[in-house]
């Protein structure tokens, strides 16, 4: 008898031959999508799809045609007649003649040969208490283990994952006071390199910009600077990928020695500043300026970091004025008046404006520039006291010539130096951190007084990967809460949450064997993937509860329920599988939230069958 009118639907299709070939165009279709991807991931599924319709076509040329044209009478019958459904399904579930298109259609895994062989391990686990608290201690051992791997670097951490964009980034800053002029043949230079790569489309280039790959801090004269902006072609149209073609650019123009040139492309993910960035804190901005050049030297040592920079950069040298003011108060002289003077004879001041038609124009009042030929002459300079009486500038100030910066930074109202640089894709920001640490503190000893912070990129993961933690500690709250109420037991409450940790173990494990970066997408895959974990420690206790209420022996209740479910969980974890398989494929910066919930998927839907069973037996008394 079918009771759902939905399987007595389900029940008439058979393969047809026009359900056959739209199988082949899909498959198809799905080989031809996957190849647009560019990647090994890409290439294999397309060449599974490949086989399967070679296999698919030899097997209707050999044998398939006669059976499709019998299925479709068949099919034409069951509609009209339930009996012919109801024999069917009386014989539907006896295939063990059957060859392997057969078992595509009817099922690859006989899940009655499986249940046997899970029946026999399980009750071996669960027969004694120290099979039992042996299998909790091997479950704990290889919890440790997969946690220590990302511990110790053997899965490596980053914020987000390098991408392949269509945009290069090349910012150039020449020696302070160089013209525009000047600048403009260097970046020629750079210019002539790029012609050579076929993945460009175009360029623009602005001379007197230090463009958006650019310096930290305030750029007042950028006469001395330089950006090219790059459009790449479509990541599809070509081989190399954006950064790989970044890093050919840089080693090409590294010969190149009248500036300092950048080339970086845009990273996966929001922007989070540089890949490593040290804050160096303190007093005097000489010993400043030598501190970041000596450890700047360091971070060169380290492999893979690029771009690397401070913050502090030269200007064209200023001219300072030292007022006395001993000599201030006894020629009747104060700052302000020194001050409006000066402004007056260098730049002016704007005393009036005029109307003229519909534009305002200025009345500006300075010096006669050839009373002041050169700055020289300024010590020369008369000014009127507050007597009215002339004094020459040179007999209150001392006027030298001395270099400046553009910018002074401060932190906490502290002087500070950034030591910035960027990361290839060989290494990443937590690596590049790590090295720097070790050597900082074996090769260099900072002055009294002085300090390093890190921000960065390793300030923004860091933050990260906090309100993910706090985020994880709420989803554990909140499940345990919830399952109280549902099971009315902490104890078995306190079983499901025990089994969030599986979903650690599968995924650390596979990120370390395919050398997949743990990234942020892929602490949100964690976080996604508990809910899973915990759907399935659920519907076994679930089972086990009712098979109690059932006066079910408690063995018998417990293994039940592992075998009652096992298809379930198995089939829900392959279709979550296959589902985010397209999402792990589609670019670096998905590859590993979708990894981590394959990896983490896999292995814990396989212990969760095992542990809850184990945990039940050990922790809920049976009674009596």
């Amino acid at each position: 008898m079918i009771n759902h009118p939905l399987a007595a639907v389900l029940e008439r299709i058979r393969m047809t031959k026009k359900f056959f070939f739209l199988i082949i165009f899909l498959l198809l279709v799905l080989g031809i999508f996957a190849i647009t991807f560019h990647n090994i991931y890409g290439y294999i599924f397309s060449g599974l799809f490949f086989m399967i319709v070679i296999w698919m076509l030899f097997w209707y040329f050999k044998k398939g045609t006669p059976i499709l044209k019998q299925n479709e009478l068949l099919a034409t019958k069951e509609w009209k007649d339930d009996e012919l459904i109801k024999k069917k399904l009386y014989t539907q579930a006896n295939h063990e003649s059957d060859d392997f298109g057969q078992r595509l259609i009817h099922g690859i895994i006989h899940f009655d040969r499986v249940l046997p062989i899970y029946e026999k391990y399980l009750k071996k686990i669960i027969l004694t208490k120290k099979s039992r608290w042996s299998f909790i201690g091997a479950i704990i051992i290889l919890f440790i283990f997969s946690v220590s791997l990302p511990i110790f670097g053997i899965v490596k951490t980053e914020f987000f994952p390098v991408s392949d964009a269509e945009e290069i980034y090349i910012s150039m800053r020449a020696p302070a006071g160089l013209n525009l002029e000047e600048s403009d043949k260097i970046i020629q230079k750079v210019e002539e390199k790029l012609y050579k790569y076929p993945e460009i489309i175009n360029f623009s280039t602005l001379v007197g910009n230090p463009g958006s790959g650019g310096d930290v801090g305030i750029v007042q004269d950028t006469s001395n600077t330089a950006s090219i902006t790059i459009k790449l072609s479509p990541v599809k149209e070509r081989e190399r990928k954006s950064y790989e073609i970044t890093n050919a650019i840089r080693n090409d123009i590294a010969d190149i020695q009248e500036a300092t040139i950048k080339v970086s492309s845009p990273s996966g993910g929001p922007p989070a500043g540089a890949a490593f960035q040290a804050q160096i804190m303190g007093d005097d901005l000489q010993k400043l300026d030598k501190v970041a050049n000596d450890l700047k030297i360091i971070l060169d040592s380290i492999e893979g970091t690029i771009n690397t920079d401070t913050s502090l950069k030269e200007s064209p040298a200023e001219y300072t004025f030292k007022l006395d003011p001993a000599k201030m108060e006894l020629y009747n002289l104060n700052a302000s008046l020194v001050g409006m003077t000066l402004r007056t004879a260098i730049s002016g001041n704007d005393i009036s404006n005029v109307i003229q038609g519909n534009d305002d124009i200025d009345v500006v009042a300075r010096f006669d520039e050839n009373k002041i030929p050169a700055l020289d002459s300024i010590q020369n300079l008369q000014i009127l006291n507050t007597l009215g009486q002339p004094v020459y500038l040179k007999d209150v100030a001392n006027i030298e010539l001395k270099p400046s910066v553009e910018a002074i930074n401060r932190i906490d109202q502290k002087r500070t130096v950034l030591l910035t640089a960027g990361a290839d894709a060989s290494t990443n920001s937590n690596q590049i951190l790590a090295q720097f640490q070790d050597k900082l503190a074996t090769d260099y000893q900072l002055p009294q007084g002085y300090e390093i912070t890190y921000g960065g990129e390793n300030e923004q993961n860091a933050e990260s990967v906090a309100s993910i933690l706090r985020a994880m500690i709420i989803a554990g709250i909140l499940i345990l809460s919830t399952m109280i109420i549902q099971f009315n037991s902490f104890r078995k409450s306190l079983i499901v949450l025990v089994t969030l940790p599986l979903a650690l173990i599968g995924t650390f494990l596979g990120l370390a064997i395919f050398g997949i970066s743990l990234s942020f997408p892929g602490l949100i895959g964690i976080l996604a993937l508990f809910g899973i974990v915990v759907k399935n420690a659920i519907i076994l206790i679930d089972k086990i509860n009712l098979n109690l209420e059932s006066q079910i022996p408690f063995m018998d209740s417990v293994v039940d329920a592992g075998k009652s479910r096992l298809e379930a969980i198995f089939v829900t974890s392959i279709c979550t599988i296959f589902g985010i398989v397209p999402i792990t494929l589609s670019n670096e910066l998905w590859r590993a939230l979708g990894s981590a919930v394959i990896f983490g998927l896999i292995l814990s839907s396989f212990l969760t069958l095992f542990l809850v069973p184990v945990l039940f037996v050990t922790f809920i008394k049976e009674k009596k």
